[in-house]
Formats: structure tokens, C-alpha cells, sequence
């Protein structure tokens, strides 16, 4: 799970191991661990920053980003079947709160509030 999460937020946002650390909580030294083992693995590269040697942002091998889309397809295949019998309604609430939860722990900005709709005043 933690190799997912890493995979994930890496793909989405091209973090560095520093920035990874901060947004998951934990130490430099644990997050070092992680990339090693995925880079390792040839699932993550490191790609140097132009001006500054030790900024390296995080990108996805090839290998990472099949496994990352292979695991997300298995993801999906469980929620489909742990949800298959609840009606619609609930699962769209289920996914705005999950999406709301995933902002909360992350640390994310909430998308804009819609406008409400304004009255309507006949003539």
C-alpha cells in the first residue's frame, strides 16, 4: 500500500523525496528507504534539476507506471464488486466524501465551491 501511495503521488505531482517525506508524514530517512527500493525495483527514476544537484523530482519508470495502472485497474475491480449492490445515489456520495477525504490527508486545496444558484424574479 505504501509503494502504491508513493507511485501515486509521485505520478501526479512529480514530488522530490523531500516533498514526499512532508506530505506523508514521516521521516527522510524512511522515504529514502522507499525510493531506494522502488528505483531499485526500476519502478521510480530520480532526474536531476537543471541549477540545483540536490533537487531531483521523482518520475515514474515504465515499469512504474505499469505497475501503478495495474494496480489501480485491481483497485477498481474490488470497489466495483464491493459496491455492485449499493444504488447510485450512494455511491456518488461515497465517492464525493472519499474525494474529500483524500484532500483532508493530503494536505490538498478543496476545488471551488459552485455558486448558488441565484433567484429567480418573475417581471
Amino acid at each position: 500500500m505504501t509503494q502504491y501511495l508513493a507511485l501515486r503521488a509521485i505520478d501526479e505531482e512529480g514530488l522530490t523525496g523531500v516533498e514526499l517525506a512532508r506530505r506523508a508524514s514521516v521521516s527522510a530517512a524512511a522515504v529514502s528507504q522507499l525510493l531506494a527500493a522502488l528505483e531499485s525495483a526500476g519502478l521510480v527514476e530520480r532526474q536531476p534539476a537543471a541549477g540545483d544537484r540536490r533537487r531531483q523530482p521523482l518520475r515514474l519508470g515504465t515499469r512504474g507506471r505499469e505497475t501503478l495502472d495495474s494496480a489501480e485497474g485491481l483497485l477498481q475491480e474490488e470497489l466495483a464488486a464491493l459496491l455492485g449492490d449499493l444504488p447510485h445515489p450512494e455511491v456518488d456520495a461515497l465517492g464525493r466524501l472519499l474525494t474529500r477525504l483524500e484532500r483532508t490527508l493530503t494536505g490538498a486545496a478543496p476545488p471551488p465551491r459552485p455558486r448558488p444558484p441565484r433567484p429567480h424574479h418573475p417581471k
